[in-house]
């Protein structure tokens, strides 16, 4: 299985990050009243919201990471939750965002953090 790379920040800004519990629920519809209600799941993953602030040489690692070692968000991989400091398991919902900012690049990676 794949791991974050250790060159990468291990722990994402503050400011950038947010955790979304993803909805588990179905409904029916009836001829009448209430609609019916039921979980999809009691294990649904979670979307996240990381930011990173890296260097020009850090660049490459993640993009490679995210191309080669994680399949374009195929491939799941481990890496730190940042809340607790244990290892989960996650996968990109899409690739990550680039914004050059002087000499470093601001990133924003939408992760989904599997059950």
């Amino acid at each position: 299985m794949n791991v974050w790379p250790v060159d990468l920040p291990q722990y994402p800004l503050v400011s950038g990050y947010s955790r979304t519990p993803q909805s588990s629920l179905l409904q029916f519809p009836t001829d009448t009243g209430r609609a019916k209600e039921r979980n999809r799941s009691t294990a649904m993953p979670e979307t996240i919201t990381e930011q990173y602030v890296i260097e020009d040489s850090l660049y490459t690692t993640l993009d490679s990471f995210f191309k080669n070692d994680a399949g374009r968000g195929t491939i799941s991989f481990f890496k730190k939750e940042p809340e607790t400091g244990l290892t989960k398991e996650y996968r990109f919902r899409s690739p990550p965002r680039y914004e050059k900012v002087g000499n470093l690049y601001r990133v924003t990676c939408e992760l989904e953090l599997l059950p």
